[in-house]
Parts: C-alpha cells; sequence; structure tokens
C-alpha cells in the first residue's frame, strides 16, 4: 500500500505564521539613501506610506501579535493529529501486502476529517484576518483626510511611487500618531465558521419520474 498521507495534506495545514498586515500590500522596495541635501518641500505636495502607517501602528503591532498567536493555536491543534495519521500510514506501509486493505480503509474518515478541520481553521483564520485589516482601513482612512487637510495637501503621493523627497513632506509619521488615537489597540478571537454538509448528503435523492400510464382511450 502507498502512503495514505497525500503530499497536500502537510499543505492543507501550512497556515501563515507571519503577519498578515504585510500582506494587504505589495511590499515596498527598499528605501533609496536619502541625498544629504534634499531639494526644497513642494508646497501642497504630500508624501504616504500607507503600509508603513498601518504596520507601525498600536492596532497594527497588535493585529500582528495576535494572528501569530491564533496561528500557533491552530498548529497545536493540528499538527498532533497529522503526526498520529502519518505514525499510522508508516505503520499500515510495514505491513504484509495482504494485511494493509482493512487498516488502510480504517484510517481514511480519520484522514478526511483531519482534512475537512484543517480547511476549516485555514478558512477561519483568513476570515478573522480580512475582518480585522477592515476595522484597521475603517479607521486610517479618516486620518488620513485629516492629515491631509490640516496639512494643507493639495497632492498626496504613494511614497512607493517615489524615488527622493524632501522628508518634510511626509505625512506618515502624523499618520501613525492619529491611528493611534482613534484605534489604541485590537483585541479579537478567532472568527467561527460552522461546517456545511454535504449538499448530497443534506439531501434526499431525487425520485425517479413516475412511469406513465397507458391511455385506456380507443
Amino acid at each position: 500500500m502507498k502512503t495514505i498521507v497525500h503530499a497536500s495534506l502537510a499543505a492543507a495545514i501550512a497556515l501563515s505564521a507571519a503577519p498578515a498586515l504585510a500582506q494587504t500590500a505589495p511590499a515596498a522596495a527598499p528605501a533609496a539613501a536619502v541625498p544629504s541635501a534634499p531639494g526644497p518641500v513642494i508646497a501642497g505636495v504630500c508624501i504616504l506610506d500607507e503600509q508603513r502607517a498601518i504596520l507601525g501602528s498600536a492596532a497594527g503591532r497588535a493585529f500582528a501579535t495576535r494572528m501569530q498567536q491564533l496561528t500557533q493555536q491552530v498548529e497545536a491543534e493540528l499538527n498532533p493529529q497529522q503526526q498520529s495519521i502519518e505514525a499510522e500510514a508508516r505503520r499500515i506501509g510495514g505491513l504484509p501486502e495482504a494485511q494493509r486493505q482493512a487498516p488502510a480503509q480504517a484510517l481514511q474518515p480519520r484522514l478526511t476529517a483531519f482534512q475537512n478541520l484543517a480547511r476549516q481553521r485555514e478558512a477561519e483564520l483568513q476570515a478573522t484576518q480580512n475582518r480585522q485589516v477592515q476595522r484597521i482601513t475603517t479607521e486610517l482612512r479618516p486620518v488620513i483626510n485629516q492629515v491631509y487637510v490640516a496639512r494643507n495637501c493639495g497632492l498626496l503621493m504613494d511614497s512607493r511611487g517615489v524615488v527622493y523627497s524632501n522628508p518634510a513632506m511626509n505625512i506618515t509619521d502624523q499618520v501613525i500618531t492619529g491611528l493611534n488615537g482613534r484605534l489604541p489597540t485590537l483585541t479579537f478571537n478567532r472568527e467561527t465558521i460552522t461546517p456545511q454538509p454535504a449538499a448530497a448528503a443534506a439531501r434526499p435523492a431525487a425520485a425517479a419520474p413516475a412511469a406513465a400510464q397507458p391511455s385506456t382511450r380507443r
């Protein structure tokens, strides 16, 4: 018998432990060295590093820490089950060919249940990430608007599209301060997703069409 635990099983529980907020925007390119004597400030032009504003805020740091904790909790739940299934698969693989079928069939429901649980936990972590990122960005937008007005910006540019700029034109630190005031921390638990029964099991088989009755008319 071939190994029961398919390679995709490990992939199913390979839940990212990296801070999820870093995935909400493309990674910024390494910052170019700022000239020692930057040019003059251009009135009305402002620069914002939105990714740094999120990740550098108190809420962003709290989000990353909590997501790491939740991911570790899921891994602590799933890893022992995976290891147990893999150990049983190895044991079965070492049996004589004629003795493998029955234990392999007995292991299959465990494997299926584990894969379903892993997919559920992954979906719950993704739903948790999406909800909390939305919370942060909802609070971020008004802060950007307020700083934009306060700094008399007529043009706001994304720092990822700027090679050099006078640091005095960058409003990121002010945005972080404002976001910290609106959302000083972030507390949350993992979202819960109720597994849905398989459609085929949930619905009874459709009745066969009734046979046509022969006509009695002449």
